[in-house]
């Protein structure tokens, strides 16, 4: 078995299980006096902020439970950064949903000072979900028929329902790659990095001043986080309205894009019937006053529905104006009476100015003709 140095600049972090220190950098193997990394769950890369890790979990919580969990390791000292993911923490605490990550008693978040590194790393130890993301799936086997999209859908609906309704929080990035399918075929949505409790406001800089990393995924996150800053339920309506296209078309939804915003996919997704599709722009439509007004509202309408029996998605029409009132009779009269009394005061004007010219003219030719 082999072990890894938790050292982002170690040069050689593979090490043999029975070591106790990296034989390369000199940083102990075991972290926190308890877990050890086993294999890296996403491909290392120098320019990422963060690492996961599966690890061994040695204390004496794990003899009753899981012995390997999750590991995810900040190794930038941003201080945005470590806020989302102090914030990511303390929020998996609270949560207690089948759809959704959990951190057992006893793991959590803690730091870790190594050798040759002036700040500490941050880690977040929690239950190692098993399964692939969404999009490695898609990649792998291809896009999904529209009724393995409605009842994915559903699942989604419910997590959110749980966020939204229970919890008073909204995701805020909800993606294909932050959605896990189970060997169960139950989905799990993680990353709760971006989450926010309903009723704050938070601005989102887009230079973000973390080396170009900014908080939102292009073509996944609505314009009113982007633009405005301002995250509200039917912004994660928006995001999985768009990840379902994926799922669906294979393709990204920034390449699906037309100039007028809107997503031009219904005909890369032949196999989606207008039922299904109405749905999901309702769910996409660009202003969030136009999408559903909360989760409950679509699950009344889909659950216990076949892709067959959905009725169309309750489209947002703008309010109609109200009718002009046609004008009174004497507004008429007044308005044509005076039409008729410019028209003479203009006429009589014009010929008096006609006259005046002539006689001028007259009298000017008669001088002309008299010096002769």
């Amino acid at each position: 078995m082999t072990v890894y140095c938790i050292n982002p600049n170690c040069l050689s972090r593979r090490n043999p299980c029975h070591l106790k220190l990296c034989q390369s950098c000199g940083t102990p193997l075991c972290i926190n006096y308890r877990y050890r990394l086993v294999s890296p769950l996403i491909q290392l890369d120098s320019g990422r902020h963060s690492e996961v890790w599966e690890v061994e979990d040695l204390g004496v919580e794990a003899v009753q439970g899981e012995r390997f969990k999750a590991m995810k390791v900040l190794k930038s000292n941003n201080k945005t950064l470590v806020r989302l993911f102090r914030q990511e923490a303390e929020v998996l605490k609270e949560l207690n949903h089948p759809g959704l990550p959990n951190v057992a008693l006893g793991d959590g978040y803690f730091r870790v000072s190594i050798p040759c590194r002036r700040k500490p790393l941050r880690c977040l130890v929690m239950a190692k979900i098993e399964g692939t993301n969404l999009q490695k799936w898609v990649n792998q086997k291809g896009v999904i028929y529209q009724e393995q999209a409605l009842e994915w859908l559903k699942q989604l609906l419910k997590i959110l329902e749980y966020l939204h309704h229970t919890k008073f929080l909204i995701h805020r990035d909800i993606k294909p790659s932050n959605i896990i399918l189970q060997p169960s075929g139950q989905l799990k949505l993680i990353d709760f990095g971006t989450v926010r409790r309903m009723g704050l406001t938070y601005l989102v800089n887009m230079g973000m001043g973390v080396g170009g990393t900014t908080i939102f995924s292009p073509g996944y996150t609505p314009n009113e986080i982007v633009t405005d800053g301002m995250a509200l339920p039917q912004s994660d309506f928006y995001s999985l309205g768009r990840t379902l296209v994926y799922l669906l078309t294979g393709i990204e939804p920034l390449n699906l894009l037309e100039q007028s915003g809107r997503l031009n996919w219904r005909e890369r997704a032949p196999q989606v019937s207008p039922k299904l599709a109405s749905w999901l722009d309702y769910l996409m439509a660009s202003s969030p006053f136009e999408r559903p007004p909360k989760v409950s509202s679509i699950l009344n309408d889909l659950e216990g529905k076949t892709v067959e029996t959905i009725p169309f998605a309750p489209v947002n029409l703008p309010p109609r104006q109200p009718p002009l009132e046609p004008p009174q009779p004497w507004l008429i009269r007044f308005n044509f009476a005076l039409f008729c009394t410019l028209l003479l005061t203009g006429s009589f004007w014009w010929h008096s100015q006609q006259d005046n010219q002539w006689q001028v003219f007259q009298q000017e030719n008669y001088q002309t003709q008299m010096r002769r």
